[in-house]
Formats: C-alpha cells, sequence, structure tokens
C-alpha cells in the first residue's frame, strides 16, 4: 500500500514539473518578447514605399510665336534638322552645359534628336532645366563667305560688309548656315547672288553688280 502511494506521488510530481516546463516566461524576465510577424523593414513601412524615388517633373518647351530651329548641335553655327512651330511642344531629355539649349525629338522625326534655343522671346519653358543631365556635342563645321570681287559687298540677313578683294584681311567673314544674300555696294545695292549656306560650306562671290567676273 505505502509502495502504491510513492509511486502515485512520484507521478503527481512529475506531472508538476512538466507542466512548469510549458508555462511561458513572464515579461522582464531577462527574456525580450518575440512579435508573431515581424515588420517589413527597420522603420515599419513596406519595403515597395520604401524604395519609391521622387522623378522631377518634365522640362517642357512650347513655341509661343513664329518658329524655332532645331539644330545639329547647341548654337546658331551648327545645320538646322527640322524646327518647331508656334503652338508645338517638346520634352527635353537633356541640355547644355549652361542650360541655354534643350535636347529634343525632331518633330516629324522623333528617331532623330537635336537642340532648340530656350532662351527666346518666342518660346516659354516648364520644368527645371538644370535637373537635365548635361549633353555634349562635337564643335560645329565653320561656314564662310568670301568676296572675289573689286566691290564691297552687303551680305543680308545679318548686315555684314565685305570689303574688297584687295583688303585680304575683311573680304571673308563665317556666318551661321541659313538663306543669304549679297548686294553690291558700288552699284547701287543690286543684289548679285543668293546664298543657302551649310556648315562646312565656303561660298564666294565672283560677280559684281556690272556683271563682272572675277576668280579668288
Amino acid at each position: 500500500m505505502f509502495k502504491r502511494s510513492l509511486s502515485v506521488f512520484i507521478v503527481f510530481v512529475l506531472a508538476l514539473v512538466l507542466a512548469a516546463c510549458n508555462l511561458p516566461s513572464p515579461v522582464g524576465a531577462g527574456q525580450a518578447t518575440v512579435p508573431a510577424t515581424l515588420p517589413p523593414d527597420a522603420t515599419g513601412t513596406s519595403s515597395a514605399a520604401a524604395t519609391l524615388v521622387p522623378t522631377s517633373a518634365a522640362v517642357v518647351i512650347t513655341i509661343t510665336s513664329e518658329s524655332l530651329n532645331v539644330r545639329r548641335g547647341p548654337g546658331i553655327y551648327y545645320d538646322a534638322l527640322g524646327f518647331l512651330k508656334a503652338g508645338q511642344n517638346a520634352t527635353a531629355s537633356a541640355r547644355d552645359a549652361n542650360g541655354d539649349w534643350l535636347y529634343v525629338p525632331v518633330p516629324g522625326n522623333p528617331s532623330i534628336s537635336g537642340w532648340v534655343s530656350a532662351k527666346t522671346q518666342y518660346s516659354q519653358v516648364s520644368g527645371d532645366v538644370q535637373s537635365l543631365p548635361v549633353q555634349s556635342a562635337p564643335p560645329p563645321n565653320p561656314a564662310y563667305i568670301r568676296n572675289c570681287t573689286y566691290h564691297p559687298m552687303l551680305i543680308q540677313p545679318g548686315n555684314v560688309l565685305l570689303k574688297p578683294l584687295t583688303d585680304k584681311s575683311g573680304r571673308k567673314a563665317q556666318f551661321a548656315p541659313g538663306d543669304y544674300a549679297a548686294f553690291d555696294q558700288n552699284v547701287s545695292n543690286t543684289q548679285v547672288l543668293t546664298i543657302q549656306l551649310h556648315e562646312g560650306d565656303s561660298v564666294d562671290i565672283v560677280t559684281d553688280g556690272l556683271k563682272n567676273t572675277y576668280g579668288c
């Protein structure tokens, strides 16, 4: 009888010990509580939200009047690839170092881009130009008009006077690509030549207002 009571007692004690082992540890007893689910990141925000980076607004140039050439490079001494007409706009992808010219798709040929002046009375620019990356361009190929006659020639537009053949220093000048006309100043401002100038061209005026022909 005694042995049976002892066995029951031992079983009872063992049951108590096992139950005690399964009890949760009290808070503050040197162990930290562990949440059932971990937060998405250290700040408590989702990883998707944490990776969002604000983007700058697009830089758009709008032509308000007239039209502007879209050129091969950032400057008037480059050939025109096309033009933007009044009311048209274009989104820039780059700028020159000073932010004076914007790199935009050529109207009618979006696979090609060129440069349009951002600081004219004919256009408005929205967005932060300085946020655009800077893009370089090769230097333009210079274009010239030379006077090979003995009469002074006025080149328009531009109001540039080319001196006669006898003046070696003033009879040749560099011009931006475009359309020009030469006028003989010794023969009542008679037009002697129409010129369509492109990068790399060098055009000679060889006939004066009296129909005399010369060579340089």
